[in-house]
């Protein structure tokens, strides 16, 4: 899914989510990926790092999941989440 605000798409097509993304919502200016695996935590933001700020590290958040964010080379705010439950 796609979650923009006040609207849902629906993007179930491989061709829109990466292999082993579940949801992919903005809120407000932050692109958030919860994924299936904790590894593709690791994937995603490592695939966005070269000449990114890094905000919060990927590591394993007091609130059971394992997450990291970072602001890419364009400008655009990044967040990925595994839950760990």
């Amino acid at each position: 899914h796609f979650s923009v605000e006040q609207v849902l798409l629906a993007a179930r097509s491989g061709h829109l989510l990466p292999a082993g993304v579940t949801r992919f919502i903005v809120t407000g200016r932050v692109l958030h990926l919860d994924v299936d695996q904790e590894g593709d935590v690791r994937r995603f933001f490592d695939g966005l790092a070269e000449g990114a700020t890094v905000t919060m590290p990927v590591e394993t958040q007091f609130w059971g999941a394992v997450y990291g964010s970072l602001i890419d080379r364009f400008g655009i705010n990044w967040g990925f989440h595994f839950d760990l439950e």
